[in-house]
């Protein structure tokens, strides 16, 4: 089995946008992720209390012909439709790559 890889992007954004981009996550680029052979998972994380937000999003892939399967060959490259841009002016265009080393599920987690 191949390694996993942790995927981060980045961006920061007015309070006031980030909920649009969050319907437009859900409605646009997820289904396509889940649709994408290899795609694990994905957790996004918005900053507490300042304005604008810090935004990251850490996707989980069953290893990079996976991950190539939905970014395209050039990993480097961010995701990036055209509507995000519209509401996130401030983003990453480039994501980082991570070989994921340690995964511990919490007590919640456990069955």
């Amino acid at each position: 089995m191949a390694e996993k890889i942790v995927s981060r992007w980045e961006a920061r954004a007015p309070k006031s946008a980030v909920k649009q981009w969050l319907d437009g996550f859900h409605k646009i680029v997820l289904p396509k992720m889940k649709n994408t052979e290899g795609f694990l998972g994905v957790s996004i994380q918005v900053s507490r209390g300042e304005d604008p937000r810090h935004i990251a999003v850490f996707t989980t892939w069953d290893g990079e012909d996976a991950l190539i399967r939905f970014a395209g060959p050039n990993l480097d490259e961010a995701v990036m439709p055209d509507w995000v841009a519209a509401i996130i002016p401030d983003h990453d265009t480039h994501a980082t790559h991570y070989d994921e080393v340690l995964s511990e599920p919490g007590l919640e987690d456990r069955q």
